[in-house]
């Protein structure tokens, strides 16, 4: 089965599992038929049967196929030179591509709550972010089966919840980018919407007034009529007083 393992108990209930590599006491001891996997350190074990996954560190738990851990709920930090991860992006490696919902824009944003928390595993550095559960709820009603009744890997990148007992919330920050995008766009093109709405008001009322300054035209032309036609008027009775 190609498996190689070092350490007590490494690979302790495998069965028809092939081409596992672990290391370290208990090492990958819960795995059965799970293959392709890597674990490194004291009691890093599986809480399924996974493929091409990866545990690293002591007592860190794989919970799904196709990924990697590092470390265990104690872990705080993890360090390096730079702060991104580089994905793949290309188009040719994705499928069912289409414009997001709407509704991940400008409400979905609206209704994010972020927050200041400490973990409760000994470290009390003060972070920034979200609540899982609070993200749930600000996403679409439609998107909650998605979380909640998905296997990893099958349903939404952006929250999952974990195969372990207690089936924990994670999140995956990078995947607030397009909403956000999306959000801005929504206000920038409602914001242009409104200056359109404004310059067509500013149009209509120039037009009004430009109207009003054409009646008040006339009003002053038809004004100096009827004073010119009073002077007239007058002229003529002053003629006729002295004629008589």
């Amino acid at each position: 089965m190609n498996n190689i393992g070092v350490g007590i108990d490494t690979l302790g209930l495998n069965t028809t599992g092939g081409d596992n590599t672990s290391l370290g006491d208990a090492a990958e001891f819960n795995n059965g038929f799970g293959s392709g996997n890597t674990f490194l350190g004291s009691g890093a074990d599986t809480v399924g049967n996974f493929t091409n996954g990866t545990a690293l560190g002591f007592r860190s738990q794989l919970f799904a196929s196709n990924s990697i851990v590092l470390g265990n709920g104690s872990i705080s930090k993890i360090y390096g030179n730079v702060t991104t991860i580089t994905a793949i992006s290309d188009r040719r490696r994705k499928k069912e591509i289409k414009a997001l919902d709407a509704e991940l824009g400008l409400d979905f944003i609206e209704r994010l709550r972020p927050v200041s928390y400490r973990f409760n595993n000994g470290d009390e550095t003060e972070r920034y972010g979200f609540i899982a559960q609070d993200l749930e709820q600000a996403l679409p009603a439609s998107l909650h089966d998605a979380v909640e009744r998905s296997e990893p890997g099958l349903g939404l990148a952006l929250i999952e919840r974990q195969n372990d007992e207690n089936r924990t919330y994670r999140v995956s920050y990078g995947e607030l980018t397009a909403p956000i995008v999306q959000q801005q766009q929504q206000q920038i093109e409602a914001e242009q919407q409104q200056n359109a709405d404004l310059r067509h008001a500013l149009a209509t009322v120039e037009g009004q007034v430009a109207a009003l300054e054409a009646q008040n035209d006339a009003l002053r032309r038809s004004v100096a009529a009827l004073r010119e036609q009073v002077a007239s008027l007058a002229r003529v009775s002053v003629r006729a007083a002295n004629y008589r």
